[in-house]
């Protein structure tokens, strides 16, 4: 599935909203498209993440639900 949406993903701007260290260290985000907000959750697998820090968000334009921090590429072969 990841690799599917690799051929199609879109990126925008996003921000770190949330900070979970008990939950495998996980950030929450934030970003816009066409106006509406969308959030998601991952844990950093390179950068150091901070509340407040512009993040790139990789999402699938046929659904922006389905959103990372990690281009969709690269988590297709980690899958």
């Amino acid at each position: 599935m990841d690799r599917a949406i690799a051929g199609r993903e879109r990126t925008t701007r996003g921000i770190v909203t949330a900070h979970e260290p008990e939950n495998h260290n996980r950030y929450g985000y934030v970003f816009y498209v066409n106006g509406q907000a969308f959030t998601g959750w991952e844990s950093p697998r390179k950068d150091a993440l901070e509340i407040g820090k512009n993040v790139l968000v990789y999402y699938d334009p046929y659904n922006p639900y389905k959103n990372a921090l990690t281009d969709f590429a690269d988590l297709s072969v980690n899958s």
